[in-house]
């Protein structure tokens, strides 16, 4: 289990702090504390689709912001839902941020998950897993950039095949100045179903 070099690590140990050791803390806002995927009571927050989030206040904005290096970001989910439903969420959407990013399940895509990153003016990259998240089980969603190399998602360890704008030319990423939020985007009010 990778502890060093985070910039921020939300085990959900019965509330809602960083543990990583960068102080990126959490808000909790009408989302209830839930087992996790080992059975575990109050490892978990269940979101309920309507207007539940997390949010990560601004202490945390120059830290999670990548700049173009390297990014993974990691998650557990579990839902049946077959709406739009926002994971990680650093973005005010439409592209219009250079470095805003986004991981989330796609209702225009058969509920898969989707990692989106934005350049700025409306150009953005976006690569969606292979198989659908809603399927009730817990799902384990990576998703890595590199500013060299590219992006993709790993659904429970298998690796995306397509990505839309995406290219191995060096990107260029500015600072995205958005609070990190789970289970919301702002961009569109949209709001997580599940855990």
């Amino acid at each position: 289990q990778l502890k060093s070099g985070l910039g921020g690590w939300w085990p959900f140990n019965a509330h809602a702090r960083d543990e990583s050791g960068s102080n990126n803390h959490g808000t909790v806002s009408g989302a209830s504390l839930s087992s996790d995927r080992f059975g575990k009571s109050q490892r978990a927050y269940i979101f309920d689709g309507v207007n539940d989030f997390i949010e990560i206040g601004y202490p945390s904005l120059i830290s999670l912001d990548f700049l173009g290096q390297a990014i993974t970001l990691s998650t557990w989910v579990q839902t049946t839902s077959k709406t739009f439903g926002p994971l990680l969420n650093k973005s005010k959407g439409g592209n219009t941020v250079s470095g805003d990013y986004h991981l989330t399940m796609d209702s225009i895509v058969s509920q898969k998950a989707q990692f989106a990153v934005s350049r700025g003016s409306g150009a953005g990259l976006v690569v969606n897993s292979n198989a659908a998240l809603n399927n009730g089980n817990w799902n384990h969603v990576v998703a890595v950039f590199n500013s060299t190399a590219g992006m993709g998602t790993y659904l429970n360890g298998t690796a995306s095949t397509s990505c839309f704008g995406c290219t191995t030319t060096p990107q260029s990423m500015g600072n995205s100045g958005t609070p990190l939020v789970f289970g919301k985007s702002d961009a569109h009010k949209w709001f997580l179903n599940g855990r």
